[in-house]
């Protein structure tokens, strides 16, 4: 995709005086090279930079004897040491007598927002973006997360330099590749299939070029290879830039999500989705599911599991965080949150969707001055644009309560599938069970696991796990770790409080599997409980 270059000669060209350019500062030398060969140059301007650091510097183009392009040439411009850098630039700017492009970097740390705010600078530059419309010179801002107050709206047009695309990422790996088997000359093993290679490109995702180009020679020099598992070490160095930014990454699963036979199904069709030769023959991208269910059935663990056998990193929306007592600060710290993984291919995970957005559903938003409204509206604009733009983000979203959904996340086509998980019947129970014993090294016969998922009728998984820990932990005590009895298990499990147990729990489990039969794919394929096939009882009885 890239910068639309084309627009922005259009826009200087129609006499807008100032652009504003978001991009990552790790690109401003590239993107400084960009704007002087493909803008000033061919529409005549000169071309000048500045720097809080370097001050205000012109540029020119070097080149070899052949005429080829082989860099930039920053020199100071002499005789202008203002007192105050900044106004000094301001005032040069107006007096500079040719046509001139200025390129200034980070400027809006001045700015409402900024680390240093000045007013007079805000107003300052407010009139130079006024006059230089009618000038033959012009403004371009350039920095990091450059984001302008509304004092800048119709002065000031703003563009975001864009993350590499999948097919630029994948250009880029194979120039690299060859630059390190050339570079290394054979001390670098370059061994990486083609499973391999798509990991990598879905890895550099959400960085740019020359973060991604830094990846790869660490990996190079790290491990003197670049091979299947290359993708495993972008992803870990990946994963900390992202979190240092503010975005959670879910952790992968303990133990495998089960009895969830549906949607287990339907998750491995859609990974399908994602591959190449899919978007080759038009398929869309997958978009998205809600999971809905009580408590502790295993909604996170199946999104952990998804994470785990697709090899995808999961992205953590937790709009608590993004809460900002700043005016406008909440609604940009989600716009930021969904600009920094929008390139990547990856995982939105949004855990109780209900909470998060509960005050739209019920009405209350009004102790924050409809934050919460605004907030949702720039989640759910991003929402409907991630089709359109193509966006490689799958929505996993869970809820406990569709009550406390605002309406339009329940409205048709809002998800590709919405799944009900509901109890686990007598077979999901038995597995449930089976994963967890074994995790703590307890053994039991098939049919005695049979005994314990029959004893279980009302528990969910959580508290299925809890009550092996519970054995097992009292085993431990008594220094025979692993060896807890059928006895005692069935004891505990008659003694355990079970949330199905509870008269207010029971009303809003059966409102949620009125709403599952209307609205919603079962999760799991297991029949009624009371369809499946007996368990022997033991229990003694007078006839």
């Amino acid at each position: 995709m890239g910068l639309n270059i084309e627009m922005i000669n259009n826009r200087l060209n129609a006499s807008t005086g100032a652009i504003a350019i978001e991009s990552s500062n790790s690109v401003e030398s590239e993107l400084m090279t960009q704007l002087v060969l493909e803008v000033a140059q061919p529409l005549g301007y000169q071309p000048y930079y500045w720097n809080i650091s370097k001050g205000l510097q012109q540029l020119s183009v070097t080149r070899n004897l052949n005429g080829m392009t082989t860099g930039i040439k920053k020199t100071t411009v002499e005789n202008h040491n203002p007192d105050n850098p900044v106004t000094g630039l301001f005032k040069y700017i107006r007096d500079c007598a040719e046509p001139a492009l200025f390129l200034v970097a980070n400027l809006q740390e001045f700015l409402p927002g900024g680390l240093q705010p000045n007013l007079f600078v805000l107003q300052d530059l407010m009139d130079l973006c006024s006059e230089i419309k009618r000038s033959d010179k012009r403004l371009i801002l350039v920095g990091d997360r450059l984001h302008l107050s509304h004092h800048f709206d119709g002065l000031i047009y703003e563009m975001t330099n864009p993350l590499p695309t999948e097919a630029e990422r994948q250009q880029n790996l194979t120039y690299r590749l060859q630059d390190i088997q050339a570079q290394s000359q054979g001390r670098v093993q370059i061994s990486i299939g083609e499973a391999g290679t798509q990991n990598l490109i879905r890895a550099m995702g959400g960085i740019t070029k020359e973060e991604a180009d830094d990846l790869l020679l660490e990996a190079a020099i790290t491990h003197r290879a670049i091979d299947d598992h290359t993708a495993e070490f972008v992803k870990l160095r990946r994963s900390a830039k992202l979190q240092k930014r503010g975005v959670d990454i879910l952790q992968p699963p303990a133990v495998r999500a089960v009895g969830l036979e549906n949607l287990d199904r339907w998750l491995d069709r859609k990974a399908k989705m994602f591959a190449p030769e899919a978007q080759r023959w038009g398929l869309d991208l997958p978009n998205g599911c809600l999971i809905v269910g009580s408590p502790g059935t295993g909604k996170t663990l199946t999104v952990k599991n998804m994470a785990k056998t697709w090899e995808m990193p999961v992205f953590v929306m937790n709009v608590g965080r993004m809460m900002s007592k700043d005016l406008g600060g909440s609604e940009e710290n989600m716009e930021r949150f969904l600009k920094e993984i929008e390139f990547q291919t990856g995982i939105l995970f949004i855990d109780e969707l209900d909470k998060q957005f509960a005050a739209i559903a019920l009405n209350t938003m009004g102790g924050d001055g409809g934050t919460s409204q605004r907030m949702f509206g720039v989640f759910l604009q991003w929402l409907n644009d991630k089709r359109e733009k193509r966006i490689p983000i799958f929505v996993a979203a869970t809820a406990n309560r569709v009550d406390h959904l605002p309406s339009e996340f329940l409205r048709d086509g809002r998800w590709d599938a919405k799944f009900y998980v509901g109890l686990p019947k007598r077979r999901a129970r038995a597995e449930i069970l089976s994963v967890h014993l074994e995790r703590r090294r307890i053994s039991f016969s098939p049919e005695d696991v049979g005994r314990i998922a029959a004893m279980t009728e009302g528990f969910n998984g959580a508290e299925l796990e809890q009550l092996v820990i519970t054995c097992a932990e009292e085993a431990y005590i008594q220094d025979r770790p692993g060896q807890v009895s059928l006895d005692e298990i069935l004891r505990s499990a008659m003694a355990a409080p079970v949330q199905s147990r509870n008269p207010d729990e029971r009303e809003k489990q059966q409102a949620l599997e009125d709403w599952a039969r209307r609205s919603a794919i079962p999760a799991s394929l297991d029949t009624d409980e009371s369809s499946e096939e007996s368990v022997l009882s033991d229990r003694p009885a007078r006839f």
